[in-house]
């Protein structure tokens, strides 16, 4: 049988919506009120543990204001996408792999950077946005070739 491997395994750090970002910046600045507040009123001691308390709400506050600053994501997506002869294999960081079995496909319709894929009693749209336009070329090569040999609809 012929091999039709295909494989991309990227880590991406993802940007962070504006609505992301402004919830971070209220959430900071909140933070940082409610330790201030504390500190300022009642001085701070190492022997006094709700300080310590409120110096961690300080700090935190101001990382993730700096997080909602930065726009992007504090950590890489990983993101994996390999096809085999008859399956394809979808994994995300810390996320179930999803498997594909491409036997019980009956349709294909191609959007840009997505797959509506029809099987026997349901569709699906798989997003590939995450994939650069030459890799989702490459891989539509390899599925499209699939369809043909194996007389599946395609659009």
């Amino acid at each position: 049988m012929e091999q039709r491997d295909f494989l991309v395994d990227k880590r991406i750090r993802e940007r962070i919506g504006t609505g992301r970002r402004i919830y971070n910046m209220i959430f900071g600045l909140f933070a940082i009120t409610i330790g201030l507040s504390y500190i300022l009123k009642h001085g701070f001691s190492i022997q006094d543990s709700k300080a310590i308390l409120h110096e961690a709400y300080v700090l935190t506050g101001i990382l993730v204001i700096i997080v909602g600053i930065a726009g992007k994501e504090p950590f890489r997506t990983r993101y994996k996408l390999k096809l085999e002869n008859e399956t394809i294999r979808i994994k995300k960081s810390f996320e179930r792999e999803l498997k594909i079995n491409m036997k019980k496909i009956t349709r294909l319709k191609t959007f840009p950077q997505r797959f509506e894929i029809t099987h026997n009693d349901f569709v699906k749209t798989y997003d590939f946005s995450w994939l650069t336009a030459e890799e989702f070329d490459d891989f539509y090569a390899k599925i499209s070739d699939y369809c043909l040999k194996n007389r599946i609809e395609t659009e």
